[in-house]
């Protein structure tokens, strides 16, 4: 077994003076309308088997998902305000990030340190930073998301920011204490995931830190014998993608299964400039 993972196991449920949230949200545009351009001039390919049904998505907006950054934004609209139309939305903070920040993040990064939350959704995960003292932030690709997350958070609208991981806005760039990437590798097609981990390590402060949470599968299962979103990754994928960028990993990956009614195994890593 690669000394870089641990076993599966099922766990138990400076810088500039300006902070963060004074930094003024991206431009808005519509997702969905870009979905639609992007069909028409031919980069988004209709031969792609998705799942995009159990995500939310009607059966006309399914041929349109694949390589487009924006198919988010669809799920969200499509949703109309009812978070239990999101598949992936709980209404509360991702539990693997809560039992790190208990267990491990004391030692890593104190309050007020600045976080990031790289496709930060609704904004629970962000919400659960900001009460816990640090100066955090998150931005997604979906303008419906960001808009409905500052409603859901109206005293902390404004560190909800549009934006793409595929395209890092200059400011965000090496600002980061702590980067927290949860879901977004494994919804995007696996052809897009080199450039979005490089998005994600190009948040991270020369001694910056990232997590990174995702589905796992095993090394001998094949992409191409995959349908989704998601495409989970294998240890070996999630520790190269890292390493790409210049991040080892702090230690071992955490390999196990949650504590869902279904469980699901999930990949849990924390990396360092290499």
């Amino acid at each position: 077994m690669d000394p870089s993972v641990k076993p599966i196991n099922q766990p138990s449920s400076q810088h500039d003076d300006q902070r963060l949230s004074e930094m003024r949200p991206a431009r808005e545009s519509s997702a969905h309308g870009q979905l639609e351009r992007d069909a028409q001039s031919g980069s988004i390919s209709p031969q792609i088997h998705t799942r995009a049904h159990s995500f939310g998505v009607s059966h006309a907006t399914a041929p349109l998902i694949s390589q487009a950054p924006c198919w988010h934004d669809a799920v969200y609209q499509q949703a109309q305000g009812d978070m239990s139309k999101v598949r992936w939305a709980d209404g509360r903070p991702n539990p693997m990030m809560v039992s790190w920040l208990n267990a491990e993040a004391p030692g890593l990064v104190r309050p007020g340190s600045r976080v990031v939350v790289v496709g930060c959704g609704l904004g629970d995960d962000v919400a659960e930073l900001v009460c816990r003292g640090y100066d955090a932030v998150g931005f997604d690709v979906s303008p419906t998301a960001v808009s409905w997350a500052r409603k859901r958070f109206p005293d902390h609208a404004s560190l909800f920011n549009v934006a793409d991981v595929m395209a890092i806005p200059a400011r965000f760039r090496h600002r980061f204490d702590l980067v927290i990437e949860i879901y977004t590798l494994q919804s995007l097609d696996p052809a897009r995931r080199e450039r979005a981990a490089a998005g994600v390590a190009s948040l991270a402060g020369p001694q910056g830190h990232v997590l990174a949470i995702c589905r796992g599968r095993d090394e001998a299962q094949l992409l191409e014998h995959l349908q989704g979103p998601p495409w989970p990754l294998c240890p070996s994928e999630l520790l190269g993608l890292m390493e790409a960028n210049g991040l080892r990993p702090l230690h071992g990956l955490d390999d196990f299964f949650d504590d869902e009614s279904k469980p699901v195994r999930r990949l849990r890593g924390v990396f360092v400039r290499a």
